[in-house]
């Protein structure tokens, strides 16, 4: 099945499941419980609108299922929306400059030749790779 095939409301069902399952992230407690039951609610509709879809077509559910996963992302990732959501959701995914920065850092340690301080040979640094 591909991603063209699948009827606008499954995607939208899917869509619901998605954002209530990310709004999982920042919360804790009672407002937990209540947003767990939100997202369970919405997987639940999204799942028996794929079964009864999959029914009515004759068509394979696990396929079905997986294709809307894979259209609701397809989406999702190219709107700039999803994008800001996403690095306010997982800063530490945004922080590329920062990550680049610590490989950088890493890279010019000095290369020491194994075996040296350890009683065995001099310091000296090693050509680089």
């Amino acid at each position: 099945m591909h991603v063209t095939d699948v009827p606008e409301d499954l995607i939208e069902l899917e869509r619901t499941a998605e954002l209530e399952r990310a709004r999982l992230a920042g919360v804790s407690g009672k407002g937990y419980d209540a947003q767990w039951r939100r997202w369970r609610e919405a997987s639940e509709a999204a799942q028996a609108a794929a079964t009864a879809h999959a029914e009515e077509t004759g068509r394979n559910r696990y396929e079905l299922v997986q294709s809307v996963k894979k259209a609701v992302r397809h989406i999702e990732e190219d709107s700039a929306e999803y994008q800001y959501h996403r690095r306010k959701a997982c800063p530490w995914r945004a922080g590329e400059v920062a990550a680049r920065h610590i490989r950088q850092r890493i890279s010019r340690r000095r290369r020491v030749r194994p075996g040296a301080g350890r009683g065995g040979g001099t310091r000296r640094r090693l050509p680089r790779p």
